[in-house]
């Protein structure tokens, strides 16, 4: 082990990420193949040998012969194994922090907007790295100087905590599932209601 910059031999690759989350998602003492950890991880199978050899040499992980196979198991008394899981506990965590987040940046700046959502791939799924986080407000009545202050602040706010540019949608006339077309319509059916009421039907 490199006692002065540990992780470089941990977090140094996707791959390397890819089979640490794997291994770290394994139940308690539960040995898995290289094969397995492969698929969970979702790399190829040379690229799942490279980095189990790696851990295996910095002792993360324990390799035990079973039969004709190689199988591997997280060594939970590694100085670094739970520092290094806790990280993908708390990335576990993340969407539900962006909610939460949005829910209280709603109430701060469009407090009376009718309802909320999060939607896109931000709320669908798959979502990139620079994607966009779109929000949609129906604000019946609101005042443009009042939407702009809304727009801007929340935008801000989430370049601010997670990176990525937040791109606010508004509706300023009523809206209801059944008269919801194109954008609305994905917002209403799609989204993750953030404010409001669960079904709008009054529009």
């Amino acid at each position: 082990m490199d006692f002065d910059r540990p992780l470089d031999r941990f977090l140094g690759s996707p791959a390397q990420l890819a089979v640490l989350r794997a291994i770290c998602a394994l139940p308690t003492g539960y040995a898995a193949t290289g094969r397995e950890i492969a698929r969970r991880a979702g790399v190829s199978h040379p690229q799942e040998i490279g980095v189990l050899s790696d851990l295996t040499g910095e002792g993360f992980v324990q390799r035990q012969r079973v039969g004709r196979a190689d199988t591997y198991r997280l060594n939970a008394s590694h100085v670094l194994a739970d520092l290094i899981c806790d990280l993908f506990k708390k990335e576990k965590r993340v969407r539900k922090d962006l909610i939460s987040f949005l829910r209280a940046q709603v109430a701060s700046h469009a407090g009376s907007a009718r309802a909320a959502y999060l939607f896109g791939s931000a709320a669908e799924g798959p979502m990139r790295a620079g994607s966009d986080i779109d929000v949609a407000l129906v604000w019946p009545g609101a005042k443009p100087d009042e939407l702009e202050k809304a727009q801007s602040a929340i935008s801000e706010a989430l370049r601010r905590r997670y990176g990525n540019e937040g791109q606010v949608l508004v509706r300023t006339s009523p809206l209801s599932e059944r008269t919801a077309r194109g954008a609305w319509k994905r917002v209403l059916d799609r989204g993750v209601l953030l404010k409001g009421p669960a079904r709008l039907a009054a529009g």
